[in-house]
Order: C-alpha cells, then sequence, then structure tokens
C-alpha cells in the first residue's frame, strides 16, 4: 500500500512541478489509502505494479467502461489508463513501456470488447 500511495505521490509532484498553474503544491500524499483502496475495489478496473527486486518501481491504472459517444453511434467498450508512474530512479529504462504492454495485455484478457 505505502509503495503504491508513494508513486502516485511522485506522479502529483512531477505534474506539479512540470504545470505549476494547473497543480497545488503538496507536502504529503494527496493520495492515500482510501482512494488506493477504493481503485482496488473498482469492479471495472485494475493497478498492475512493475517490481524489480520485490520493490514496486511502477504502476499503470486502468478503469474499463461501456459508454456511446454519440445518439447514433454503438455502445463500445474501452479502457482508460488513469496513471502511468514509474520512480525516478526507474525512469528510461523500459519500466512504463512493460507497464503498458501488460495493460493492453490485460485488457484484451480480462475485459474483451463487447459484441453488439
Amino acid at each position: 500500500m505505502d509503495a503504491l500511495i508513494g508513486l502516485l505521490y511522485e506522479s502529483d509532484v512531477f505534474h506539479r512541478n512540470a504545470l505549476p498553474d494547473h497543480f497545488d503544491h503538496l507536502d504529503e500524499p494527496a493520495r492515500g489509502e482510501g482512494y488506493v483502496n477504493h481503485l482496488l475495489d473498482e469492479a471495472n478496473g485494475v493497478i498492475l505494479v512493475a517490481e524489480l527486486e520485490g520493490v514496486v518501481v511502477g504502476l499503470v491504472q486502468l478503469a474499463v467502461f461501456d459508454e456511446r459517444s454519440g445518439p447514433y453511434r454503438r455502445k463500445r467498450r474501452h479502457a482508460a489508463v488513469g496513471d502511468v508512474v514509474v520512480t525516478s530512479e526507474h525512469r528510461h529504462a523500459g519500466v512504463g513501456r512493460m507497464l503498458m504492454a501488460a495493460a493492453h495485455a490485460w485488457r484484451k484478457r480480462e475485459a474483451p470488447p463487447r459484441s453488439n
């Protein structure tokens, strides 16, 4: 749990530093245990983690939706990525690419497109 909270905090700080006009300054994690538990309890989503020697170094969070983008379109199933985070020490080593590949494989396996 602490590793997930730490990764989400690192992501929040990264975004704050990149776009200070859009994100508040955070002295502590805004997305704590309650937030992570909510994500973990979601029936339509998943959090996948990357580990290196037993240490969590990245995560990707997905949610799957069935929706219609217009009144004349069929309902379709799609996955939305909520977060992709890799610790600063492990960036540029392919971890994010592996997380996205795992997310794509999960989507195909666990939430196949609806036939409508």
